[in-house]
C-alpha cells in the first residue's frame, strides 16, 4: 500500500497497520527527493527481458545519475553501473535493420520499440551518458522509413495506426534534432482518436513546430479545458482509446510538462506534481515504464522549486516516527519501523512537507490463491520422455484454496505447468512463478542438458520464457480469451521443508490486474 500527498501544516492518513510487516516514511521538502522512493522500486531485481524495460530503466538512472547532486540524492543502488548495464541491455535488443526487437530472440524490428528505445538513448545522451552514435544514427534510419511508409509493418493497415506510427517517428526525430512536418496534417486529423498522453505530447509537437502553434495551441487549451483542478490536484481527465500505449500516469506525466512549457499558473502546475506523485495510492507508478515517464516530468518540473525553511514531523498515535527540519536545499529524509511497534490507525503529519508512506506487509506462507483478474493453476507433473507428452495425473495442483503440502524425492526432474485463464482480451501480460529453495529450473537451452526428458510445450501465444535463479518469468505481447499454459523442468536438489510461493500472471502496464495460485509448501526428502 502506498499513500502519498503534500502536507500544509497538518494532514492525518489512515492506515491500519495490524497485518504487521513494514512501514516505510519519507518527508521531504521537494517531490524530487520523494520520487527516489517508486524509483528505487522500479530499479529493484533483474530487469524482464523487454526492450521497452531496458529502455524505461535506462530512462531512469539516466535522470536521477543527473539529480542526486544538486538534490543530494541518497540512493539504493549505483546509478552509473545501472546505466552501463540497462544500456548494454537495450543494444542488444538491435537487429540488423536499425530498429528494435520487442523481447528477447525477437524476428523483427517493432517500430513502436524502436521509437521508444531511440527515445530513452537519447535522453541518456542529454544526460551525459556516452551513447553509440551508430546505434543512433541506424535507429534514426529505420524510423524515417517507417514515417515514409508505415504500411510495410504488415499489421499497420489502418489509418489510425499508421498516424500513430507516423507521430512516433517524427517524435523520435524531433527527440534527435530532426523536426518535421511529413504528414502532420494526416496525424493530426485522427488527433481525437489517439490515446490521452500521446493528444498531449502531439499539442507539445505542434507549439513547438513552425507554421503550426496556432494549431497547437488551439489543441493545448482544449486539452486544458479537460483539466480537473481541485484544491489540490491538478488532473489530465482524458479518456484512453489505446490504453496499452498511454497509460494515466504517462497521460498525467505529458499534461505536466504541457503545463510548464506553456506558463501555466504556478497552482495549476503544483497541482499536477502533486497529483502525478498521489496516482502511486492508485497503483500508479506501477510499471518502470509509468516511472520513466514520471520521472521525465518531475526532472523537467525540479527547475522551478523554491525552498525555504520549515519542519516537519510524523507521529503515529502518540509516537514521533521521525522528525526532519529543512533549510534552502532539497533534503528529505526516510525511515523504516516495524509495523509491530506501532499503535495506531492513521499517520499524522504536523508541518509543511511532501510525505510517502508506504506500507509492505507479508502473504501468508499458506495463502490461497487470488483472482483479482485471472485465473492461475500451477500443476507439478512427471515430465515427458522425448517428444511423448505424459497423460498422468498432475502429482500436486495449486488453484485458489489452500493447497496440501507437496512431497517429492530428491534427484528428480519434474514439469511445472502455470495455467493461465484469460476472459477477456489483455495485453503485454508477465507470468512469474517462484521457485521454492528446493528446487532449481533446468535450462533445456544447454546443449549439455539431458535431452531424453523434455518439458511439455508451452502455448504457441506465449512469446519469451526466461529463467532466473529464484523465478521464471514468462511474456506475452497479447492473449485472447482462453486457457495459456507455460511449462518448464524442475529438479529437487536440495533435501528439506520449504515454501513455496504462488504463481502470478499480471499486465504489466496495470499490475492491479492479476491472479495468483495458492501458496503451498515443498518437501524434498533425502
Amino acid at each position: 500500500m502506498i499513500e502519498s500527498g503534500v502536507s500544509t501544516g497538518h494532514a492525518a492518513i489512515p492506515m491500519n497497520v495490524s497485518a504487521g510487516g513494514s512501514l516505510q516514511l519519507t518527508l521531504a521538502n521537494s517531490i524530487v527527493p520523494q520520487f527516489v522512493v517508486p524509483s528505487e522500486r522500479a530499479m529493484e531485481g533483474e530487469a524482464l527481458p523487454l526492450a521497452d524495460e531496458s529502455a524505461s530503466r535506462l530512462v531512469v538512472a539516466s535522470a536521477l545519475a543527473r539529480l542526486r547532486g544538486p538534490y543530494r540524492l541518497e540512493l539504493a543502488f549505483d546509478p552509473a553501473a545501472a546505466i552501463a548495464t540497462n544500456l548494454q541491455g537495450l543494444l542488444s535488443y538491435r537487429r540488423g535493420d536499425g530498429g528494435f526487437g520487442a523481447f528477447a530472440g525477437a524476428t523483427a524490428s517493432d517500430p513502436f520499440t524502436t521509437a521508444g528505445a531511440l527515445d530513452a538513448l537519447l535522453f541518456a545522451r542529454a544526460h551525459g551518458v556516452r551513447v553509440d552514435a551508430n546505434a543512433v544514427s541506424q535507429g534514426i534510419g529505420f524510423m524515417t522509413q517507417a514515417l515514409a511508409n508505415p504500411g510495410r509493418f504488415k499489421w499497420c493497415n489502418d489509418t489510425l495506426c499508421k498516424a500513430q506510427l507516423r507521430f512516433e517517428a517524427l517524435w523520435t526525430l524531433s527527440q534527435a534534432g530532426h523536426r518535421r512536418t511529413d504528414f502532420l496534417s494526416d496525424i493530426v486529423a485522427q488527433s481525437s482518436s489517439l490515446d490521452s498522453a500521446t493528444q498531449i505530447r502531439l499539442a507539445r509537437y505542434l507549439l513547438k513546430t513552425p507554421g503550426w502553434q496556432g494549431q497547437g495551441a488551439a489543441m493545448a487549451d482544449r486539452v486544458a479545458q479537460t483539466l480537473y483542478v481541485t484544491g489540490r490536484y491538478s488532473v489530465a481527465n482524458l479518456s484512453s482509446a489505446w490504453s496499452w500505449l498511454g497509460s494515466l500516469v504517462d497521460a498525467q506525466s505529458q499534461m505536466l510538462q504541457l503545463l510548464i512549457e506553456r506558463r501555466a499558473p504556478a497552482e495549476q502546475i503544483d497541482g499536477a506534481v502533486r497529483a502525478l506523485v498521489a496516482q502511486q495510492c492508485k497503483c500508479g507508478w506501477p510499471t518502470s515504464a509509468d516511472t520513466a515517464a514520471a520521472l521525465t516530468a518531475l526532472s523537467a518540473y525540479a527547475a522551478t522549486e523554491h525552498f525555504t525553511p520549515s519542519t516537519a514531523t510524523a507521529m503515529v498515535g502518540n509516537r514521533t516516527v521521525v522528525s526532519m527540519k529543512f533549510g534552502r536545499t532539497a533534503s528529505s529524509q526516510t525511515i523504516t519501523v516495524d509495523a509491530s511497534s506501532l499503535n495506531g490507525e492513521a499517520v499524522a503529519i504536523e508541518g509543511n512537507a511532501h510525505y510517502t508512506l508506504l506500507y509492505t506487509y507479508p502473504v501468508p506462507p499458506n495463502a490461497p490463491g487470488q483472482l483479482a483478474a485471472f485465473r492461475v493453476i500451477r500443476t507439478l507433473n512427471e515430465p515427458s520422455i522425448g517428444s511423448t507428452a505424459t497423460g498422468a495425473p498432475a502429482l500436486a495442483t495449486m488453484d485458489l484454496s489452500a493447497a496440501a503440502p507437496v512431497e517429492v524425492a530428491a534427484g528428480r526432474v519434474f514439469d511445472v505447468d502455470v495455467r493461465t485463464i484469460v476472459d477477456h482480451p489483455v495485453d503485454r501480460i508477465v507470468i512469474e512463478d517462484p521457485l521454492p529453495a528446493g528446487f532449481e529450473a533446468v535450462d533445456t537451452s544447454f546443449r549439455t542438458t539431458l535431452q531424453a526428458i523434455v518439458p511439455q510445450s508451452d502455448s504457441w501465444q506465449i512469446d519469451a520464457t526466461q529463467i532466473y535463479r529464484d523465478r521464471v518469468v514468462a511474456y506475452a505481447q497479447h492473449l485472447d480469451p482462453g486457457v495459456y499454459d507455460v511449462h518448464y523442468l524442475v529438479r529437487s536438489v536440495t533435501p528439506g521443508t520449504f515454501r513455496w510461493p504462488g504463481a502470478r500472471a499480471y499486465l504489466q502496464d496495470a499490475p492491479e490486474q492479476f491472479g495468483r495460485s495458492a501458496s503451498s509448501t515443498l518437501e524434498v526428502r533425502p
